[in-house]
């Protein structure tokens, strides 16, 4: 019983250094057995294992514009994931950052509802007081009010 192979790895053209362009080359030797699949990253819905596929599909104009931007595209990717790691590690700070300030929103709130429970009894002494003078001013004027009417 034979082994079938069924992975899929994904195709990668190679480099030439005399023209400094990206080229294609079939991923595997000619009449070779057991071959893997290769999917071409132009266009992930094409896979095959055949050479004659292969020179076909390096002839569409989509993998001739893919190949043409390459090199361009492992670059630009470089640039974000360094972009990347540098916006993970801001939001590490900033999360720091949230977690001792919601501390200090704790602290400063114990400390207020200590506040208003060492001030609420003091205003309302100072209500109850306010009422008791304001219903004894009533009460004067009813006097006055009184004598005057009796004269």
């Amino acid at each position: 019983m034979a082994i079938v192979n069924n992975t899929i790895e994904l195709y990668e053209p190679q480099f030439c250094i005399e023209t400094s362009r990206w080229v294609d080359k079939i991923p595997f030797e000619r009449y070779s057995r057991n071959k893997p699949t290769y999917r071409c990253p132009c266009n992930y819905t094409f896979t095959s294992k055949t050479n004659q596929a292969w020179e076909t599909h390096f002839n569409t104009k989509t993998h001739k514009l893919w190949i043409s931007h390459y090199g361009g595209d492992k670059i630009i990717i470089k640039e974000k994931d360094a972009e990347i790691k540098q916006l993970r590690i801001r939001i590490g700070e900033m999360e720091k950052i949230k977690i001792d300030l919601e501390k200090k929103n704790l602290e400063l709130q114990n400390k207020l509802s200590q506040l208003i429970g060492c001030i609420y009894p003091i205003v309302r002494t100072q209500e109850e007081k306010a009422l008791k003078e304001h219903s004894d001013s009533v009460n004067n004027i009813e006097k006055l009010n009184l004598i005057c009417l009796n004269m």
